[in-house]
Protein backbone atom coordinates (compact mmCIF):
# COMPACT_ATOMS: atom_id res chain seq x y z
CA UNK A 1 0.00 0.00 0.00
CA UNK A 2 1.53 3.19 -0.98
CA UNK A 3 2.44 5.99 1.81
CA UNK A 4 -1.01 8.28 1.29
CA UNK A 5 1.29 10.54 4.00
CA UNK A 6 1.77 14.89 3.08
CA UNK A 7 5.62 13.90 1.97
CA UNK A 8 4.52 11.30 -0.31
CA UNK A 9 1.38 13.24 -1.49
CA UNK A 10 3.81 16.84 -2.42
CA UNK A 11 6.42 14.19 -4.10
CA UNK A 12 3.65 13.28 -6.41
CA UNK A 13 2.18 16.50 -7.08
CA UNK A 14 5.71 18.11 -7.42
CA UNK A 15 6.40 14.99 -9.92
CA UNK A 16 3.11 15.61 -11.49
CA UNK A 17 3.75 19.42 -11.95
CA UNK A 18 7.48 18.28 -13.77
CA UNK A 19 6.36 16.10 -15.86
CA UNK A 20 3.98 18.50 -17.05
CA UNK A 21 5.71 21.21 -16.92
CA UNK A 22 8.97 19.87 -18.76
CA UNK A 23 6.37 18.45 -21.79
CA UNK A 24 5.96 22.23 -22.64
CA UNK A 25 9.41 23.73 -22.53
CA UNK A 26 12.12 22.53 -24.64
CA UNK A 27 14.99 23.38 -22.45
CA UNK A 28 13.07 22.40 -19.17
CA UNK A 29 15.64 20.53 -17.34
CA UNK A 30 18.54 22.27 -17.81
CA UNK A 31 16.48 25.60 -16.57
CA UNK A 32 15.26 23.46 -13.46
CA UNK A 33 18.75 22.36 -12.16
CA UNK A 34 20.21 25.82 -12.56
CA UNK A 35 17.04 27.05 -10.43
CA UNK A 36 16.80 24.17 -7.93
CA UNK A 37 19.78 25.08 -5.43
CA UNK A 38 18.59 29.07 -5.71
CA UNK A 39 14.39 28.34 -4.70
CA UNK A 40 15.90 25.45 -2.38
CA UNK A 41 17.83 28.08 -0.49
CA UNK A 42 15.03 30.28 -0.61
CA UNK A 43 12.39 27.43 0.82
CA UNK A 44 15.27 27.30 3.57
CA UNK A 45 13.62 30.41 5.53
CA UNK A 46 9.90 28.62 5.39
CA UNK A 47 11.17 26.57 8.37
CA UNK A 48 9.58 23.09 6.80
CA UNK A 49 11.77 20.71 9.32
CA UNK A 50 10.30 17.78 6.62
CA UNK A 51 12.62 19.20 4.19
CA UNK A 52 15.04 20.91 5.59
CA UNK A 53 17.68 17.99 4.64
CA UNK A 54 16.21 17.60 1.04
CA UNK A 55 16.72 20.91 0.33
CA UNK A 56 19.98 21.52 2.02
CA UNK A 57 21.28 18.70 -0.12
CA UNK A 58 19.81 20.81 -3.56
CA UNK A 59 22.06 23.61 -1.85
CA UNK A 60 25.00 22.04 -1.29
CA UNK A 61 24.69 20.21 -4.71
CA UNK A 62 24.12 22.99 -6.62
CA UNK A 63 27.57 25.15 -4.91
CA UNK A 64 29.31 22.36 -5.50
CA UNK A 65 28.60 22.49 -9.25
CA UNK A 66 29.22 26.08 -9.58
CA UNK A 67 32.80 25.90 -7.88
CA UNK A 68 35.42 26.97 -10.89
CA UNK A 69 38.26 24.47 -11.35
CA UNK A 70 40.97 24.19 -9.71
CA UNK A 71 43.74 26.08 -11.13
Amino acid sequence: MPDDGPIAAMKRFHRTYLDGYMQRVPEGWAEYQRWLPIVAAARLSDGIVEQQEWLLEQVRSGLAASEPPPA
